[in-house]
């Protein structure tokens, strides 16, 4: 189900923890469990404030401003992980 979850970021189809549950039928306590084991292993990180300049951003689409607790983004690793 990782592997499930980080496509989910990696597609950019939902970057919050309760879009993540839904797409993925789990819980949001189970997402964010999952979501730590992810950060522990360096796949993924909270993108808690949007800095100037969004058009760069690889989350452009899905704005932190409107999802609570901000969004997840893969880092450099999680996007290699996603690719493979």
């Amino acid at each position: 189900m990782l592997r499930r979850l980080i496509q989910a970021v990696a597609g950019g189809r939902s970057g919050n923890t309760r879009e993540l549950a839904e797409a993925l039928g789990a819980s949001p306590s189970v997402v964010e469990a999952m979501m730590e084991e992810l950060v522990r292993r360096g796949l993924v990180q909270r993108a808690d404030e949007c800095a100037p300049g969004c058009g760069d951003c690889p989350v452009s689409g899905v704005c932190a401003s409107r999802s609570a607790g901000g969004i997840w983004v893969l880092t450099r690793a999680g996007r290699e992980a996603a690719a493979r």
